[in-house]
């Protein structure tokens, strides 16, 4: 991993990469909201794919709308549909919802009823109040290939009770409810033996189970899915430089938390439980991940 981590030292990466990274992200991200709230969309969009190249979601949401609509750009479904899924990935639950609505429609990807219910319910968990409502719509009208289920629709209508209104650019996701014997991550650590990158997730208590993970090819990305779990980590966003391993993002909602490791070039992953820390050890190549529990 050249330029980031000391052979074998495991470096508090949430503690000690500058702030200044993510100030500079969050400016773009603000002129781009402002100039799209003038209707500049060029200015917007411009700003959007600054802030977009620090992944930030927001950006990434807000321009699947601009290629979408056609703001400030041609309009582009295809990567409309892209930026929603980056943003997807990262756990930002509006796109979430607008990558339903794409596969809904068979805009940029293959319409798909099942895809669209399955982003409109993972959205509506992480509190996203509109893709609360639309799952309700869905049971009381039987859409999407759904049978009108009347229990299901007052199920989803009652979990707006006591909600707020929740803003369109919204970049934090509060829990409808707490969470039952929840965990937490406390800190993450990154060090390198041997070619290995060795990632050191402590957390709270030992975790019950390894989290599910899953990849994605462009960029080449792991997620690890940590159910029941919350972060106090304080921030949200490590850029780890010129190496192999380029960004760690922590995002929490809807129950549980999404590590994003965005990588050089995608590497085989291990994961394993020792103690109250998840050690994950990424390896030069592509092959599928493998998990273990130390007792």
């Amino acid at each position: 991993m050249r330029g980031s981590v000391l052979e074998g030292v495991p470096i508090p990466i949430f503690k000690r990469v500058p702030y200044w990274r993510d100030i500079v992200k969050s400016a773009f991200v603000q002129a781009g909201i402002a100039a799209y709230r003038q209707r500049d969309f060029v200015a917007a969009l411009r700003e959007f794919q600054e802030a977009a190249k620090h992944d930030d979601m927001r950006a990434l949401n807000y321009l699947g709308i601009m290629y979408a609509e056609g703001q400030g750009t041609p309009r582009d479904d295809h990567r409309a549909a892209d930026m929603f899924f980056k943003a997807e990935v990262l756990g930002y639950p509006e796109a979430m919802a607008n990558l339903a609505r794409m596969h809904a429609a068979g805009r940029g990807v293959p319409q798909d009823n099942k895809a669209a219910i399955a982003g409109y319910r993972a959205a509506a968990r992480a509190g996203f109040r509109p893709a609360i409502i639309r799952m309700a719509e869905i049971y009381e009208n039987g859409e999407l290939g759904e049978a009108p289920d009347t229990a299901l629709a007052r199920d989803w209508r009652a979990r707006l009770q006591g909600q707020q209104t929740e803003p369109v650019d919204s970049s934090r996701v509060e829990r409808a409810a707490p969470i039952q014997n929840e965990n937490a991550i406390e800190a993450v650590a990154v060090s390198q033996q041997s070619g290995q990158i060795l990632i050191r997730v402590s957390m709270r208590a030992p975790p019950a189970r390894l989290p599910a993970s899953f990849t994605v090819g462009n960029p080449p990305r792991i997620a690890f899915d940590f159910p029941n779990t919350v972060t106090s980590l304080g921030r949200s966003f490590a850029d780890l430089g010129d190496g192999d391993l380029r960004l760690i993002d922590v995002v929490q909602g809807g129950g549980r938390t999404r590590m994003v490791l965005t990588l050089r070039s995608m590497m085989r992953h291990e994961a394993k439980v020792d103690g109250r820390d998840l050690v994950i050890t990424l390896t030069p190549g592509g092959a599928p991940a493998v998990g273990a529990v130390r007792p």
